[in-house]
């Protein structure tokens, strides 16, 4: 996970370096933990697909998705 600073806020939870998310959670390590685990699993299920798409961008902005969206 980026490290975030007080100039990211619009992105984070006010007066914090917490990236907002789909959970609401607000403490830094409870949010990695989170993510570790949700991405993990999304990355496994990517592990059992055969692509046969080129990769080009819009590919990698679906992975992005993939892999992110049940946390963010």
């Amino acid at each position: 996970m980026k490290d975030y600073t007080e100039k990211d806020n619009l992105y984070c939870y006010k007066g914090t370096i917490v990236l907002k998310n789909r959970l609401n959670i607000t403490d830094f390590e409870n949010l990695v933990q989170a993510e570790d685990e949700i991405t993990s699993v999304n990355l496994a299920e990517l592990q059992q697909r055969v692509f046969e798409d080129d990769l080009n961008y819009s590919f990698f902005l679906w992975l992005h998705k993939f892999v992110f969206s049940d946390l963010y």
